[in-house]
């Protein structure tokens, strides 16, 4: 059960973010970084959400196919 409550709580959560920054890293137009303030902005489209929310579903869903639901 530990193994699922990780899946759960640590990695689903990350999914769709980190496929918008993983697209973010590779479109780099959409990538700023301000060097007064220190931070990072992401800039997208409606498209870009919508790949990340695509990919971010793939990701767990591929984590479903390959590890399932262990009781």
């Amino acid at each position: 059960m530990n193994g699922t409550l990780t899946r759960v709580f640590a990695a689903y959560p990350v999914a769709i973010p980190g496929a918008l920054v993983l697209l973010a890293g590779l479109f780099p137009e959409y990538l700023t970084f301000d060097q007064v303030s220190g931070g990072f902005v992401i800039r997208g489209n409606i498209y870009a959400v919508g790949g990340a929310v695509v990919a971010g579903y793939g990701a767990i869903w591929g984590i479903f196919a390959k590890w399932g639901i262990k009781r």
